[in-house]
């Protein structure tokens, strides 16, 4: 008898080990694949965006920002795509293959259930864009109404694929995902080049959106059939109790999901009201670079939520998540301290340069490059942070207060912002949205060392101390250099990048980075000028 259950142990111990390797290859090839597919989306943002301003004008990209922001304010999931990633992540963690198949049942429905509901808001909502957008006009809200009604078809569309993605993640099938990932953005930015070209305006834009977006859901639905064997059996059904565990979790979520809208996509929507298209447009670059720098910084911070399971379930200690959280959290600060310092350093020139060819009156850029700076100073915190993110929303308690907290800041963002941006325009936008992170930042690290036992200050000096000369090093020179040498934009671009990579890798090799680590990167640059 003692035999077996040594042996049985012996087996437990290997599959684990196999587990965790696999995991940390998914993890691995998945955050590589992430990279290449966020390549993608700068190598677009720097070249096709130029170019689809100036075709589609400033008016059609400032109502196609609109259109975007309409959409996501609606398209509201009351929390059920963190609720499925949470629950199918436990159900792996533990083994239980049949929860794991009851829940995809019952949360189908659920998600076809609320796509109903916002069918017939999406409907309400069309029929009230003449009132709501006084400041546009006639052909302007004409042009809303068309590019609205193909946005929200492929939006309905998609809303219930977002199981898709979670059931994905919970196997830590990374690599397949991020691969979908790539091919769909590779797919857009061809297709959008050739609306362009071929002059199908902002239609074309739309659609080529839908499209592709279309193709990687059903390559996603395919691969959860055929090769994970998992069925969307909708004769799955709860009692009250699991439906109750199911609700009472996604209802925070949910509040969690609404109050995040009114940070970010709900401006848009205020700048029609209070502003003009010109604004929107100039939010819409703020935007559209701020996602960029988070989504840089922020690649791994998706791919960890079976993994903090596995943890909880293995060692019930704060202080493995803490420990966890800390090494990937450096890493995170290293890349988005990188990015942020090379946009401080590099973003003047570099704006000018790349809206040059646009419609963006040229009195705009330095309006764009302090949204830029504003709005994305959060994600210095944010990212490095997102495991932990991750972890207390996993957990109700958590998820309850951080729902409570996001809904009076998003109040007060809303406020601010239509007082900020009636005064100031985007910059106003821009600088609401500042003061309602850097609340919500505070009320974060609170939670995490009341509701994760984490001591946010052990965090704070081991990830974000060692960065702090690095940052303020790069960041001095960097602005020194693009403020006082008269060289053209183009060369001052490559000048400051050039600096900033150099600055911040040697600072940070010094500074940033543990004695092991920095003998690991010595290690590694011997041997690659030995070869």
């Amino acid at each position: 008898m003692a035999e077996e259950q040594q042996e049985q142990i012996d087996t437990v111990a290997t599959d684990n080990e196999v587990v965790e390797k696999n995991s940390r290859r998914n993890i691995k090839l998945g955050g590589l694949l992430g990279y290449l597919a966020l390549g993608i989306n700068i190598i677009f943002g720097l070249f096709f965006t130029p170019w689809v301003i100036a075709t589609l004008g400033t008016s059609d990209y400032g109502v196609y920002t609109l259109a975007t922001s309409i959409i996501n304010l609606f398209l509201i999931d009351f929390g059920l795509s963190t609720t499925t990633s949470v629950f199918l992540s436990k159900y792996r963690a533990s083994h239980d293959e049949a929860a794991a198949d009851k829940f995809i049942g019952v949360i189908t429905k659920i998600y076809l259930l609320i796509d109903l509901v916002i069918l017939v808001i999406f409907v309400a909502a069309f029929f009230l864009i003449d009132y709501m957008y006084a400041g546009l006009s006639v052909t302007e809200k004409e042009t809303l109404k068309g590019v609205f009604l193909i946005v929200a078809a492929f939006s309905l569309i998609s809303f219930p694929s977002t199981i898709l993605t979670g059931i994905i993640n919970s196997n830590e099938k990374f690599i397949f995902l991020k691969a979908v990932d790539l091919a769909v953005k590779v797919s857009y930015v061809g297709f959008t080049a050739l609306s362009l070209i071929l002059g199908w305006g902002i239609y074309g834009l739309v659609l080529s959106n839908a499209l592709t977006g279309i193709a990687g859901i059903l390559v996603r639905y395919l691969y959860i059939h055929f090769h994970l064997h998992i069925k969307f059996n909708l004769k799955q059904k709860g009692d009250s109790t699991y439906l109750k565990n199911i609700i009472s979790y996604s209802l925070f979520a949910a509040v969690a999901s609404i109050a995040a809208r009114l940070i970010f996509n709900i401006m848009p929507s205020i700048l029609g009201v209070v502003s003009n298209s010109t604004e929107i447009a100039v939010f819409g670059i703020v935007s559209t670079m701020e996602g960029y720098i988070y989504m840089f910084g922020g690649v791994f911070s998706g791919l960890f939520m079976p993994k903090i399971f596995r943890v909880k379930e293995a060692t019930k200690d704060p202080a493995a998540i803490e420990r966890l959280a800390i090494r990937i959290g450096r890493i995170q600060m290293f890349f988005i301290g990188l990015i942020f310092c090379g946009f401080t350093a590099c973003g003047l020139p570099f704006l000018r340069l790349w809206l040059d060819t646009t419609e963006i009156p040229a009195d705009k850029y330095l309006d764009v490059y302090l949204g830029i700076l504003i709005v994305a100073s959060y994600q210095l915190t944010y990212v490095p942070a997102c495991i932990l993110d991750t972890a207390l929303m996993s957990s109700k308690k958590g998820i309850k207060y951080c729902a409570i907290s996001r809904v009076l800041v998003g109040i007060l963002n809303v406020g601010l912002g239509f007082l900020f941006a009636w005064l100031y325009g985007s910059i106003g936008a821009t600088v609401s949205i500042f003061v309602a992170r850097l609340i919500d930042t505070v009320a974060e690290y609170i939670f995490y060392n009341k509701y994760l036992g984490v001591s946010s200050k052990n965090f704070c000096l081991k990830v974000y101390l060692p960065y702090l000369l690095p940052f303020l090093f790069t960041c001095a020179g960097g602005l020194c250099l693009t403020l006082f040498l008269p060289l053209p934009n183009i060369a001052l671009f490559f000048i400051s990048a050039f600096f900033v990579v150099l600055v911040y890798g040697l600072c940070s090799l010094f500074f940033g980075i543990e004695k092991q680590d920095r003998q690991k990167v010595i290690g590694f640059l011997k041997r690659l000028a030995r070869h």
